[in-house]
């Protein structure tokens, strides 16, 4: 058989059935919008996210004998709350502590400076001094490069507050839309869709089902270890203890690498305002006993039902899809890793075309 044989052979293996032709089609439409278009729809990506993490609150609302309706308001009302606060109350005071902090980084690299001075001076066979000196005059500069790239950012951002606010009012309507007209939208979209799509729907109820656990279980553990460590640090009397809660707490997006990452910034601050005392140690200790509850008790909790998948595979997919589409993509690389899986184990083949025939 020639090359050409072998492809078309393999291509009506693989391709036999229409449902298979519509679910490639489906992938690569995806990929073509969240490419190339993901910048100019980022409102409506960003509503569709929320309407589907919210509808999560909905549903046990409407279980307990709430009408959807009423559900929905209430929902709705808690979201548009917690999104008043962010905006008028958390976020203002990060954005003080965060430039506070850029402000104080040339003498934090000073401080760090000097204490790698006094260690070069005791171990001078380990620590050169004349390496020492060149790596913090690289530092120096790089963080005045930081400075002036956050004050061009701030006055850029002021001339991109109008848009900011349109958002801020265009996401919540197109939410509240999403949230109330669910049902209506959902048909209108299998309009699109061939009549027989039983694999599709099957693949499509899976990836839902484990996609709604991660994220709101995601969303959960943001908070938790946020809240948790920004107490923490309040209680031991760390510096920027709000912006470096918030930091905690979006570390948990990227599994493993997030925690190693954001202890930096944490141990940094702590080592400037304390030096090497009992205090830093607290910290230490104190941040280190936040990671191990939430590594061993809160993901475990949370995450229980989730699919098993390697943390290899974890990474890879977190590199992968948040090259592809940004903090989405780091935000839901595990269940589009279990959408792969899935599509992967589903796949229409001939020992399972003729096992659907025979029964």
């Amino acid at each position: 058989m020639s090359f050409v044989g072998h492809i078309k052979s393999w291509f009506d293996r693989v391709f036999a059935e229409e449902e298979a032709l519509t679910i490639v089609a489906l992938i690569l439409l995806a990929i073509v919008i969240m490419s190339y278009l993901g910048s100019y729809i980022a409102p409506l990506l960003a509503a569709v996210v929320i309407s589907f993490l919210l509808d999560g609150f909905v549903k046990p609302l409407v279980k307990i004998g709430l009408a959807r309706g009423y559900a929905v308001y209430l929902v709705y009302a808690v979201f548009v709350g917690v999104m008043v606060g962010l905006v008028f109350v958390l976020f203002p005071e990060i954005w003080r502590q965060l430039s506070s902090l850029v402000n104080a980084a040339p003498a934090i690299v000073g401080e760090l400076q000097a204490g790698a001075v006094h260690l070069s001076e005791q171990y001078p066979q380990y620590l050169s001094r004349s390496h020492l000196d060149e790596m913090f005059s690289s530092a120096s500069g790089e963080v005045g490069q930081l400075t002036q790239k956050a004050l061009a950012y701030s006055v850029s951002g002021l001339q991109g507050v109008m848009t900011v606010a349109i958002y801020l009012v265009l996401v919540p309507i197109l939410v509240f839309f999403m949230l109330r007209d669910q049902a209506a939208i959902g048909s209108w979209f299998e309009g699109f869709l061939p009549s027989r799509r039983s694999r599709l729907t099957t693949i499509w109820g899976e990836f839902i089902a484990q996609c709604g656990n991660y994220a709101r279980g995601k969303v959960v553990e943001i908070v938790v270890v946020g809240l948790v460590s920004f107490i923490t640090f309040s209680v031991l009397g760390l510096s920027y203890a709000a912006l470096l809660g918030f930091l905690v707490g979006l570390s948990v997006i990227i599994p493993f690498l997030g925690a190693a990452v954001v202890t930096i910034p944490v141990m940094l601050v702590g080592y400037f305002q304390w030096g090497v005392s009992t205090e830093l140690l607290a910290l230490f200790v104190a941040y280190s006993i936040i990671q191990f509850l939430d590594g061993n008790v809160l993901v475990p909790l949370l995450f229980s039902e989730a699919v098993k998948i390697h943390p290899v595979g974890i990474i890879a997919a977190v590199l992968i899809f948040g090259g592809l589409w940004g903090i989405w993509g780091v935000f839901f690389a595990i269940p589009l890793a279990t959408l792969i899986k899935a599509l992967i184990n589903s796949w229409p083949s001939e020992a399972k075309r003729a096992n659907e025939e025979s029964t």
